[in-house]
């Protein structure tokens, strides 16, 4: 299979290579292994953006100051709003990431992936009554998560504005294309999938705080 057609195919919302993909036994571990890499360099661009927002507000955190005394806000108010600020701008220096503070992010991703591996997969074979395979749905996870690749762009833009767009887009976008992928596996209705992407997302933030996470 020749998968540089594959990544053109999902961008373009191809309506039949998800279809291709779970036919290739070799796709599963392809899948995670590019859930893997989208997830670090993800990342990574989140890390970026905050720290270039810290950044910025450190270098106007005079003007907000000045702002919140024209507005008439009380010194107790404007020495709270810089404790916090200060607490921000003192994060930056040990916020660099090690490869072990990664590799834990990912490791607490991969938990939020069986999560969300199981929930779909629940809703599909008891709501939606599909007959699914957890095989498939991971790697529709997995193959639809190639658009966070190009959130790498965003480390080399030095403007917050055009980093937040990047990432939220990719995001987006990336939502996007799993819906593509559930509803061309599963043969599913636009609000089936509607259904299933809200879920994707939603339900792990629920359910990780519970078990520890």
């Amino acid at each position: 299979m020749n998968y540089d057609k594959i990544i053109y195919r999902i961008i373009k919302l191809d309506k039949s290579v998800y279809l291709d993909l779970i036919s290739v036994p070799a796709s599963l571990q392809r899948a995670l292994a590019i859930w893997v890499a989208s997830a670090t360099i993800s990342l990574l661009g989140i890390l970026s953006f905050f720290n270039a927002t810290v950044d910025y507000i450190a270098e106007e955190l005079p003007l907000f100051t000045q702002m919140l005394v024209q507005s008439g806000a009380s010194e107790e108010d404007i020495s709270s709003f810089n404790e916090a600020i200060g607490f921000l701008i003192d994060l930056p220096p040990g916020l660099s990431p090690s490869v072990t503070d990664i590799a834990g992010q990912v490791f607490f991703g991969l938990v939020g992936l069986a999560i969300q591996v199981g929930v779909i997969y629940l809703i599909l074979k008891t709501l939606l009554r599909r007959e699914s395979r957890w095989q498939d749905i991971l790697i529709v996870i997995g193959f639809s998560s190639i658009p966070l690749f190009f959130t790498l762009l965003s480390l080399f833009v030095s403007s917050i504005v055009f980093k937040g767009i990047i990432i939220l887009f990719l995001t987006l976008f990336s939502l996007l294309t799993l819906g593509s992928g559930i509803k061309q596996v599963n043969g599913l209705r636009n609000i089936e999938t509607v259904l299933l992407v809200v879920a994707f997302v939603v339900v792990p933030n629920i359910l990780l705080p519970f078990i520890g996470f």
